[in-house]
């Protein structure tokens, strides 16, 4: 059984707050960084979670200002690569 710790959200995060969107991709990151297996559903689950979460609290990307994200999470899937 795999823990996800950035799950469930804090009944006090506010969907409309880029902070909170920026504090949920750090977790999210933080966790894929530490999970070993990158070839399991769940790293993969996580790994399109993150960008979700990383582009919603930087909504510039790739133009504009935004925070660096561990290039251990590769800049790769659907929803990234159509982003860019």
């Amino acid at each position: 059984n795999i823990s996800i710790s950035f799950l469930p959200l804090p009944s006090t995060f506010d969907h409309a707050d880029s902070d909170h969107w920026a504090e949920l991709s750090d977790n999210i990151q933080s966790w894929l960084v530490a999970f070993a297996d990158t070839m399991l559903p769940e790293w993969n689950w996580g790994w399109d979670a993150f960008w979700y979460a990383f582009i919603t609290a930087n909504p510039d990307f790739p133009n504009g200002k935004w925070t660096f994200w561990d290039t251990r999470i590769p800049l790769e899937g659907q929803f990234i690569e159509e982003w860019v």
